[in-house]
């Protein structure tokens, strides 16, 4: 299973990402022992992450979605993050700190070709 691959962008708008983190949230409720659950919940955490960004940078798209929005996704990216930043796979484990470093540093991790 690869989650990496996606056949569109989300263009800034938070919905899509908050749908498919929710979707990925669903499908690990239904499979609370699944093998590779660390893996998925690393892709929630980058899907609110990517959510917390667009609604903070009012990007297109992300105008109905009130500032604290952000606020609460970046929170729930946090945490997940730094729950799996002790995973026992040495590789979400070393994916979950990079990440939880560049959060809390502010630094982006979508490329907005409109801002270039």
């Amino acid at each position: 299973m690869r989650l990496e691959h996606w056949t569109y962008e989300f263009e800034g708008d938070p919905e899509p990402a908050l749908r498919q983190a929710h979707a990925f949230e669903s499908y690990l409720e239904q499979r609370p022992k699944h093998e590779r659950r660390s893996e998925i919940e690393l892709r929630i955490a980058y899907l609110y992450y990517l959510a917390q960004e667009f609604i903070s940078e009012k990007d297109e798209g992300a105008e109905a979605f009130p500032a604290a929005d952000a606020g609460t996704y970046r929170a729930r990216a946090e945490a997940i993050y730094a729950r799996l930043s002790n995973a026992t796979d040495p590789a979400v484990a070393a994916e979950a700190r990079i990440q939880l470093f560049n959060l809390r540093e502010g630094r982006r991790i979508s490329v907005n070709a409109n801002k270039w």
